[in-house]
């Protein structure tokens, strides 16, 4: 008789720890679940300001060009400030 309740003892924990299992797994599901939306979210934010940041990058480059394209066109008397100065 006393193995029998031993054996219905280890039942009874196993049970319970399948249980216990059982809700830990569904917490982390959970967990894995909002991990997931937030990374997404991150990626379109980042997406986002890596747009802003190419177009920023654009406008820099096209002003450069200009400039240099102003300063190819100027003669070279008023290119040089220090031969203008004299």
């Amino acid at each position: 008789m006393e193995l029998l309740n031993q054996l219905e003892e280890n039942i009874n924990r196993t049970l319970e720890n399948y249980e216990l299992l059982t809700l830990e797994i569904e917490e982390l599901k959970a967990e894995v679940e909002a991990l997931k939306e937030e990374k997404s979210s991150l990626l379109e934010k980042h997406t986002h300001w890596e747009s802003k940041i190419k177009t920023l990058l654009g406008v820099f480059s096209d002003a450069s060009t200009a400039e240099e394209n102003t300063e190819q066109s100027m003669p070279e008397e008023n290119n040089n400030p220090e031969q203008a100065a004299s």
